[in-house]
């Protein structure tokens, strides 16, 4: 869903750019709130292509960052499974559980993905863990280097190569597999 909002926002962002005038073009504002970050005047020509970029950028990290939200619910959803499984949910293991989710929480993208497989069996195939770790490094450029690649995000010959995969969530269970609509 949060992956889903974010190419909503972005969306919207770029069919709308080229609807405001220029004379439009002024302080920030919302209801009830106006940001004046300095005079009114009129942006300057590279503007508009700068924010289809910047709008790119927040997507993607936005996404990028929904993928980690995800893993903490997918190890959220293992834990209690795993309780569920034994049929009891005794306080003292529930209290430690929720410490290791809190560090869970805290942990990288590839801390999180090695301590599913270790802990839950939950395992992603190379392709997809590939694809999800190249998403990784272009939002780490977005975010700490403002989108300039460097030695840091460089994984190919050619700079920094972003791989994209579909995402497909399926359920499996005694009756079958069933596919889940993400929309």
């Amino acid at each position: 869903r949060l992956m889903w909002r974010a190419t909503q926002l972005a969306a919207f962002a770029l069919s709308a750019v080229d609807k405001v005038r220029d004379e439009d073009f002024g302080p920030l504002t919302m209801p009830d709130t106006r940001i004046e970050l300095g005079p009114r005047h009129v942006p300057e020509p590279q503007t508009r292509t700068a924010f289809r970029q910047w709008v790119i950028g927040c997507a993607l990290r936005d996404s990028v960052e929904s993928i980690i939200m995800l893993l903490d619910e997918v190890r959220r959803v293992c834990a209690v499974a795993r309780f569920s499984k034994r049929g009891q949910f005794p306080a003292d293991e529930w209290t430690a559980d929720e410490r290791a989710q809190a560090e869970f929480h805290m942990a990288t993208f590839s801390q999180k993905l090695r301590c599913l497989n270790r802990e839950f069996r939950v395992n992603l195939p190379k392709e997809h863990r590939s694809a999800l770790f190249t998403l990784m490094s272009a939002r780490n450029c977005l975010v700490h280097r403002l989108g300039a690649v460097g030695e840091l995000d460089r994984n190919s010959a050619a700079g920094l190569t972003v791989a994209w995969l579909g995402l497909e969530l399926q359920i499996v269970g005694a009756t079958g597999t069933r596919r889940v609509d993400t929309m």
